[in-house]
This record gives C-alpha cells, structure tokens and sequence, in this order.
C-alpha cells in the first residue's frame, strides 16, 4: 500500500510524532510512505527518511498559501497515494478538496483536537467537506475529540472512527548523560517533568508557580514554542530560575531518556485530545500528576480498579503541590503508581494503533 501522510507544520508536537510513528511502523509492514509538512516551523524531523517540507519557513502572506496548495497539487499529482492520511484541522482542510479533485479514492482526516479549539473559518469548512464525503474517512484519536462533535451532520459522523494515538512499548534509552550533574540537581532533589510545546494552552505558567512552591524540586521543560521568553522571564519573577531548566525540542527518541531519570511527570494543560507525552510518562513508570480535563481523565483511567495517577484542580495550585508533595513524601505511592501507569498504557501501543489505520481503508 501506497500511504501518504500530511501534516500542518513542522515542529515538536504531538500529531507531528503520531505521524513520524505511524511512518515507521507502516515501513515496517512493507507499505510505501512519506511524511510532508506544509511548511518548516521548527526542524524537529528535518532528519528523518521520507520527510518533505512544501514551504522552508512559515508562511506571511497569502502568497505564501497559494504555493503551499500548487506544490501539494503538483506532488499529490505525481505521488498518487492508494491512502491521504492528514493531521491537524489546516491540513486537513487545504488537502482533502485537492485529493479529491484527483480522485485519490481513500482520504483520512485525523482530529487531533476538540472541534472548539479550531479557528471558526476552520470548524466551518472541516463541517462542510467532512459532510459532503470530501474527506471518505475520519479519524478521533479519543473519546473527548468525538464527544466535541455531537453537533455535527449524520452524514459526517457516520465516517468517523476512534484510533487512540500510540507509543513504542520497548523503549530504547539513549546516553544524554548525567542529567543532575548536568544541569546541578541535587541528587537527594525530585526532578519534575513535562514535555510538550511551549504554548499558553500546555499552561506551563502554573507548572512554574507549583515549582516555586516547592522549594527542592527542579523542573525540567522539554520543548519549545511561542510561550519561551515569557516562561524565562516568569521564572526570575518567581525567584526559581534556578531551578527550572529549559531543555528545548529535542529528538523524540530522546524524550523517554529524560523521562526515565525523572521523578513525577507533570500535564498541567488547560485543553488536550490524546497527549502522547502522557502515554510516554505512563510507559517509563513514572507517578503522574495531570489536570482535571476531560482527555487526561481518558488515557489515565483506572486499571484494576486502582488510581493510575492524580488528576488535579486546574484552578488550584494547592491541588497540584499537594498531589506532589503526596508523591515525594511516600515512595511505596510512587512506586504503585508507576507499576499501575504501565500496566494501562498497554491500551496505547503503536501496534494498535497502526491496525487501526490500516483496517480503516
């Protein structure tokens, strides 16, 4: 089979890896694939085999937008996928009619993200081609992106189905050294974690209050984004720079390294659909404590009727630092849940995953 895969922007997130995952278990399974981004905002897969970027920078003007859309005619053209496999709501949008128009007959539109979230002109086009059969298939990657669309036409959610997003089960833990002697972590301090994009919606502004809080714990932030130069300047505002380090995007084989010499991974975010990094923390064993939102309360659940992780107050700082401090103070609580994180994230394996798109042709 023939697959090609198109995402909006080239950067650290988490469609972006589902995409890069996905490719690699696909050529694995002898299936021919490609990975293009429509335009390079950071380059994160830059190095990656089978990736394609249409526009090196982001795009400005509208001329910008009309090279993006005449490349990807003039590739999808010549490519001919048997699958157009798309991630997140602008490239779902831009692809499809053009995929349509050259009768590429399997087309999947993947929502990586509650309806809401997208840009009104974005919501209002995705309801129109997503009715009218312009994408022949879509795909939630949970139950909180479905329940988001209940609003929507029969003729639309007829087309839809749930693959959860998945990760590698046998990770491979790669050297980056001694983290606390790299960056000066005392090695009797906890070191908090998250991983994600630097952005107001991943809400790491609260993550650095909770760590001021905490007067031993350091904070290691892994990732980038718009958000870098206000997280810094906060961070000598609450007196704790110190303490917080900023890792930047780093390569996502490298990601379960930095998690597995951590102690407590933190997802403080405000809005999330399927958050790979939490299924990442979950497969290292790490306790997790995440907010109090529809999507985390769907990939920690419970398992064998026992607490995977603590979902905290998004309105209460009190909430996290207690959750924490919980952890920190009993490690036997630390340990369980870390045993427990492992034993769930079975239901989000890569395997499983791929099937899923797979048996959706």
């Amino acid at each position: 089979m023939k697959y090609v895969q198109i995402v909006t922007q080239m950067e650290g997130g988490g469609a972006q890896r589902v995409a890069i995952v996905l490719s690699k278990e696909f050529t694995k399974r002898k299936h021919e694939n490609e990975v293009w981004f429509l335009y390079k905002k950071r380059p994160a897969y830059s190095s990656e085999p089978g990736v394609r970027v249409l526009l090196d920078h982001p795009p400005t003007n509208i001329m910008h937008y009309l090279l993006i859309l005449w490349r990807l005619f003039i590739l999808l053209s010549k490519k001919r996928p048997q699958v157009l496999i798309t991630h997140t709501h602008y490239s779902n949008v831009m692809c499809h009619p053009i995929a349509f128009i050259l009768a590429i007959k399997k087309r999947i539109a993947v929502h990586h993200s509650p309806i809401h979230t997208y840009p009104r002109l974005a919501q209002l086009i995705d309801k129109v081609v997503g009715s009218f059969g312009i994408y022949s298939k879509s795909v939630v990657v949970s139950n909180t992106v479905r329940d988001s669309m209940d609003n929507y036409p029969k003729s639309y959610l007829k087309r839809i189905k749930r693959i959860y997003n998945g990760v590698s089960l046998k990770t491979t833990k790669n050297d980056i050294g001694d983290v606390r002697k790299k960056f000066g972590i005392p090695y009797d301090a906890p070191i908090l974690v998250t991983v994600g994009r630097l952005a107001k919606v991943k809400n790491q502004e609260m993550l650095i209050k909770i760590t001021a809080r905490i007067p031993n714990a350091h904070l290691l932030l892994i990732g980038d984004g718009e958000e870098r130069q206000h997280l810094k300047e906060l961070v000598i505002l609450q007196k704790c720079e110190n303490r917080v380090h900023f890792i930047g995007e780093v390569n996502p084989e490298f990601v379960p390294s930095y998690l597995s010499l951590s102690d407590i991974f933190i997802l403080p975010s405000l809005s999330e659909a399927m958050p790979m990094a939490l299924i990442e923390a979950m497969n290292e064993g790490l306790p997790i404590v995440a907010s109090d939102i529809p999507a985390n309360r769907e990939v920690l659940g419970t398992q064998d009727d026992k607490q995977v992780g603590f979902l905290a107050d998004l309105q209460s700082v009190e909430s996290f630092i207690d959750a924490i401090e919980n952890i920190i103070s009993d490690k036997k609580l630390a340990e369980d849940m870390g045993t427990i994180a492992k034993l769930r994230v079975q239901k989000f394996s890569i395997e499983g995953m791929t099937d899923g798109y797979e048996q959706f042709n």
